[in-house]
């Protein structure tokens, strides 16, 4: 028979781990929530090679989106990594039966976006492999305030 002190810490540990799993899963600041964006080859003179990515950051979710000719990415992300000026990006979940296979065997890695106080920067090694060949590049996003 189970005494009620021993119900009773059992009941408060159960609700002690689901908070500190809550504070995980829900702890990315409120400065980060907003819709993300980024045009890719935006000066071609082949309406073909632009490519418009889409990053939304809310308390609920991270989730990754790729339009462009015959491109069509949507993805669940997690935050991997927090700092005061950083996060970091990992694939969690393809949405909408969208998996790109190719790329995500090659890397799952969605790199992290830093802030510098004015500008957010994101260096993706995904989009890297994804649409410039592997060049490591740093791309600026514009940021639209969160709703």
């Amino acid at each position: 028979m189970i005494s009620i002190d021993e119900l009773n810490s059992m009941v408060h540990n159960k609700t002690s781990k689901e908070n500190n799993l809550n504070l995980q899963v829900n702890s990315t600041s409120k400065n980060w929530y907003g819709k993300y964006s980024l045009s890719l080859n935006e000066d071609s003179e082949d309406w073909r090679d632009i490519h418009e990515i889409i990053l939304e950051i809310s308390k609920d979710s991270v989730t990754y989106k790729a339009t462009g000719f015959q491109l069509y990415e949507f993805y669940k992300l997690e935050i991997k990594e927090r700092k005061e000026a950083a996060i970091h990006l990992n694939f969690s979940k393809a949405l909408d039966n969208t998996e790109n296979q190719v790329f995500l065997e090659q890397t799952k890695d969605f790199g992290t976006i830093t802030f510098d106080g004015s500008k957010y920067f994101w260096k993706c090694p995904y989009i890297d492999k994804s649409f410039t060949d592997g060049k490591k590049k740093t791309y600026i996003l514009k940021k639209e305030a969160y709703k």
